[in-house]
């Protein structure tokens, strides 16, 4: 939870979607990346190769996400701490379905058409999230009255029962 005034709070949603959408144009970079590395075996020098594309002057950082049975390529940007996931995948592990691992082969070989696909599938996904944000924000101001009313309203029907029933019931007062 953010803990501020209600204009900083909306400016922490306006920056949240700035962080979307400035993600979003980087994945053109990222795409040509990945089709340098197409076929060849994940290693250090791809997780280089994204490291690299970061542009400390516009506050840009790329970085990828190796854990043991995920990968994933993130963007973070200077004026949001929360960095943007630009692509999350399974990756190989002895024993898992080859249907889990689409972006990697059994050597651990870069498919970057299905790459490519999922960064693809990642910007619809990516502006969509932005875009509903900022109908959100656009309307927050009679939003929060609506709540303010339902729990008015909720207020007004639980003080009329008695304390028995609202415990029997788990019925919860709404603060």
């Amino acid at each position: 939870m953010f803990i501020g005034s209600f204009e900083q709070k909306k400016e922490n949603i306006k920056k949240q979607i700035e962080a979307l959408r400035t993600a979003s144009k980087q994945i053109g970079k990222i795409k040509k990346a990945v089709k340098e590395f197409d076929g060849k075996v994940y290693n250090c020098r791809f997780d280089q190769a994204i490291a690299q594309l970061s542009d400390k002057e516009a506050g840009l950082r790329f970085y990828t996400q190796d854990y043991y049975t995920t990968f994933a390529i993130q963007c973070s940007t200077s004026n949001f701490y929360s960095p943007v996931a630009l692509l999350e995948t399974y990756r190989p592990v002895k024993g898992q379905t080859q249907d889990k691992c689409i972006c990697f082969d059994e050597n651990k070989r870069i498919k970057a058409d299905k790459m490519i696909e999922l960064l693809n599938n990642k910007y619809s996904e990516i502006l969509k999230k932005a875009q509903e944000l900022e109908n959100a924000l656009n309307n927050i101001e009679t939003t929060l009255n609506q709540l303010e009313q339902i729990k008015n309203t909720h207020k007004l029907v639980t003080d009329a029962l008695p304390y028995q029933i609202r415990d029997v019931f788990g019925i919860k007062y709404v603060y």
